[in-house]
């Protein structure tokens, strides 16, 4: 019987093996790595498929009686939700079928009671799973990094200990956990603990060209689908939907979301069909219509918050689009990743919206297949993290800072084990005006109130401090004045010394006069500045009715006068922006400026700083090369697969920024730019340092984060003197290789950052 072959953004399993392809090499390893280790450990980027590779590819290998595939997800806790699954496949014991009888006494033998802790329960309960089936039991953890975007420490030990008492069983029990590859660096307490977790893993690559073709000819066989290619066009017809589906011009992969989206809207469009019964012919000129996609999840979302509105208009008055998107916010977390949740905590988080029409508008996106319902945990959740990111980016500003807000408080809550471990004076003024939107949790109510006691605690003891020193002061100055006639003997005989003693003294004692009306100024000033890497703040400053901008250190020395008519603090970049004279620079923090072109257009002689951050070439624009004076090249998230030689006539550059691109190596000639003293390739696929890296003789700083291909660095890298920052978290790099011991035997100041975010 022909089925229809595509999944839109569900994942494929067992019983859609015949259309599933495109992996045959990951699943050959991945079947082999089975046997070698308990525990696997499959990772990759959002939209590669790793869900399938397993629930599909790797279960096809296995007969029926070789496998049973338990999945976990983290739901509200990992560590009830494993139990949860364990127990309704059978963890509890017999379920009293009808079974010969020497079976039913080794049963009765061997099965666990459930009398002990949580891991004796958890070991006992997949021993008796496997005495009702005699499978080999394989524990799927989805998702997995769900466990530490919402989970507490807690839990997060709970689980290790969990994981090692399942390493004990005697009977066959896999562990396959699926993680996306930028939150691997934080797997490394898990690691620690349970060594065997990384020695055996598989990163699943985004498709190529060749692989996508495969995809596309297997889901459209005539034997089994619905949906056939016209003969005689099956290759134009395949190579054109790559080329529709590229992000840019040099894109080799495409991402699968995007592919399965298309090929679903496409025969929609064929067919008009939506209950997918039809038999659909692709062929060349109806693809041809279909113009180019871009970003096509993008305008798919777009469309059913549109249409959406538009549909509820008439019975719910004016529901504009961006009410809509509201409604979605609260399904994407703050870095665009899903975030489960249930009917109750929607409606908590958006209480001006009625319930009903929530009810209304969730059950349309459940239609239109964005949203689904996990019965298992009670919520609801987007359907890909693909949409998370899409949601995301539709968020106003005062919706992002909301959110950061209920993420420190979350986060410090989580690590909150001590009176040491609160909230910051900084973090304090950023959450406080958000309270009243915020619904606080009881252990962030109190995380806040303990914070804010120690805030006024640590005032009082300054404000204490600083009143001592002001009534010495005070006594100084008294008996000064009291001996005033001595001291003018004195002065007469020691003449200048003394003098230039006194006037100092009483040069402190008239400046801390002002002290206290300038403690007041000070507080409101540090509370709300934002200190680059702990070191340099934006601050304004009125000078004759008129509000001016410059850069303060956290004593409030000023490190970059006020001379600037507007200014944008420090951002990742390590740059913050400033506009004097009319003109736009960027500010490094020795105060260094450089004036900023933010388009190739705009270039000219005097330009020397040019940012093109976010911006997609569909061909890179070579003439940057000519501008020779420019110092400050920012290329960052511009889809850049491979930089066009050139770059080394930049005889200037200083600093070069090609983070989040997809650069698989270091470009030759970018070892030939002898000035260069910051390279920034974070978030790029590297696998590997060149050995003459060592080219680069004046680096000072090298960001190298969320390579997670990247295992070990270069010798050579040692002898860069000058080296004092390297940033390598989310890498592979392990602080007891070759590489890291030689360079800090080289260069002990070298601060070398290893995981989390970074502190700016």
């Amino acid at each position: 019987m022909k089925r229809y072959p595509f999944k839109f953004l569900d994942s494929y399993n067992k019983n859609d093996a015949r259309f599933f392809s495109g992996r045959d090499e990951e699943i050959a390893q991945l079947y082999e790595m089975v046997f070698q280790s308990p525990i696997l450990l499959v990772y990759g980027a959002s939209g590669t498929g790793k869900t399938s590779l397993i629930q599909c590819g790797l279960a096809s290998r296995f007969a029926s009686h070789d496998w049973m595939a338990l999945t976990i997800r983290r739901g509200a806790n990992i560590n009830h939700s494993l139990q949860k699954v364990l127990t309704e496949a059978g963890g509890q014991g017999s379920a009293g079928t009808a079974e010969p009888g020497w079976l039913s006494k080794f049963k009765e033998k061997n099965t666990v009671i459930e009398n002990s802790g949580p891991a004796t329960v958890m070991t006992g309960a997949l021993k008796n799973i496997y005495l009702n089936s005699f499978k080999p039991v394989y524990l799927i953890f989805d998702q997995f990094e769900e466990l530490y975007i919402f989970g507490s420490a807690d839990e997060q030990s709970e689980f290790i200990s969990c994981v090692q008492q399942i390493l004990q069983v005697e009977q066959p029990v896999k562990m396959i956990f699926s993680i996306r590859e930028e939150f691997l660096g934080y797997l490394d307490e898990f690691e620690r603990e349970v060594p065997q977790l990384t020695h055996k893993k598989l990163r699943v690559e985004p498709m190529n060209d060749t692989k996508i073709k495969q995809v596309i000819s297997r889901a459209t066989c005539k034997d089994n689908s619905l949906v056939t290619i016209a003969p005689g066009e099956e290759q134009q017809v395949e190579k054109l939907i790559f080329e529709k589906l590229k992000i840019t011009e040099r894109a080799k992969t495409i991402q699968l979301p995007y592919l399965q989206v298309f090929l679903d809207r496409f025969y929609l469009a064929v067919t008009k069909d939506a209950a997918k019964e039809t038999e659909a012919v692709f062929d060349l000129a109806q693809l041809s219509k279909q113009g180019k996609i871009g970003d096509v999840l993008q305008d798919f979302l777009e469309e059913q918050v549109t249409s959406i509105s538009t549909k509820m208009v008439a019975g719910n008055g004016d529901l504009k689009p961006a009410i809509i998107w509201n409604m979605l916010s609260p399904f994407a977390t703050l870095e665009g990743t899903k975030d489960p949740i249930s009917k109750d905590m929607l409606y908590g988080r958006l209480p001006g919206v009625d319930n009903i029409l929530i009810d209304t508008v969730v059950e349309e996106f459940v239609n239109s297949r964005i949203i689904r319902y996990d019965e298992h945990a009670d919520r609801y959740e987007l359907a890909h993290d693909s949409l998370a990111n899409r949601i995301a980016e539709k968020r106003s500003k005062q919706e992002i800072a909301l959110l950061e807000a209920k993420s420190i408080l979350k986060f410090r809550t989580n690590r909150n084990n001590s009176n040491e471990d609160i909230l910051s004076e900084s973090d304090l003024a950023f959450v406080e005006p958000f309270l009243d939107k915020l619904k606080l949790t009881a252990e962030e109510q109190q995380l806040f109130d303990k914070s804010k006691n120690a805030a006024i605690r640590r005032r009082k003891s300054e404000e204490l401090r600083l009143m001592k020193d002001n009534r010495q002061l005070k006594k100084t100055q008294r008996l000064l004045e009291k001996n005033a006639r001595w001291q003018k003997i004195i002065i007469a005989v020691t003449g200048g010394f003394l003098l230039l003693t006194i006037g100092f003294t009483y040069h402190t004692i008239t400046s801390y006069r002002n002290l206290q009306a300038l403690q007041a100024t000070t507080k409101k000033l540090i509370a709300s500045v934002l200190f680059y890497r702990d070191k340099i703040g934006l601050a304004k400053k009125e000078i004759d009715g008129k509000l001016w901008y410059g850069f303060i250190d956290k004593n409030l020395n000023v490190i970059i006068d006020y001379k600037y008519t507007d200014a944008e603090t420090f951002d990742d970049t390590g740059f913050a922006k400033g506009k004097r004279d009319g003109k736009l620079y960027l500010i490094d923090i020795a105060g260094n400026e450089y004036l900023l072109s933010t388009r190739v257009d705009s270039l000219n002689n005097n330009t020397t700083a040019l940012v093109l951050s976010g911006t997609d070439h569909k061909k890179f624009p070579s003439q940057i090369y000519n501008y020779t004076h420019l110092k400050v090249l920012i290329l960052s998230d511009c889809n850049i697969d491979e930089l066009p030689a050139g770059i080394e006539k930049l005889t200037n550059l200083r600093q070069l920024d090609l983070s989040q691109n997809y650069l698989t190596k270091i470009p030759p000639s970018v070892l030939k730019l002898s000035n260069l003293t910051e390279l920034n390739l974070s978030r790029n696929n590297l696998a590997a340092l060149p050995k003459d890296i060592d080219q680069l003789q004046k680096l000072q700083e090298l960001q190298l984060y969320w390579n997670t291909g990247l295992k070990e660095l270069p010798l050579q890298l040692s002898n860069i003197k000058s080296l004092n920052w390297l940033d390598l978290a989310g890498t592979g790099v392990k602080s007891t290789s070759t590489g890291i011991k030689k360079l800090l035997a080289a260069s002990p100041n070298c601060r070398i950052i290893w995981r989390g975010k970074q502190v700016y």
